[in-house]
């Protein structure tokens, strides 16, 4: 599973997932930190990758049927980054394990 991390979320989310042994890329890694959503969303496409994000904006385009590319919706507070590191890695299994299963839409609260 091969995720792509959006701009606000912190780089260190990215280094948490690899060492998680999932596959994670932050979008300031692949030179897309001031990409448009439609470019971030054609780059997850063109590399198999799931967004994982904050950004309401990709649900919605989800919600509006365009569902080539899964996504994590985070959905939590803002909070320091180890926080969030701590909410978010414990939970990849069955985040894993439910795109596994066909999920394109997961919220995480």
């Amino acid at each position: 599973m091969k995720f792509l991390i959006d701009a606000q979320l912190p780089p260190a989310l990215a280094r948490a997932f690899e060492a998680a042994g999932c596959g994670a890329r932050h979008v300031r890694g692949v030179g897309l930190l001031r990409a448009s959503d439609a470019d971030l969303w054609a780059f997850a496409h063109r590399e198999g990758r799931v967004i994982v994000t904050k950004d309401e904006d990709f649900a919605a385009r989800w919600a509006r049927g365009d569902r080539e590319v899964p996504v994590v919706w985070i959905r939590t507070r803002n909070c320091p980054t180890a926080t969030l590191v701590a909410h978010i890695v414990p939970r990849l299994p069955h985040v894993i394990a439910l795109l596994a299963a066909g999920e394109t839409l997961i919220e995480l609260r």
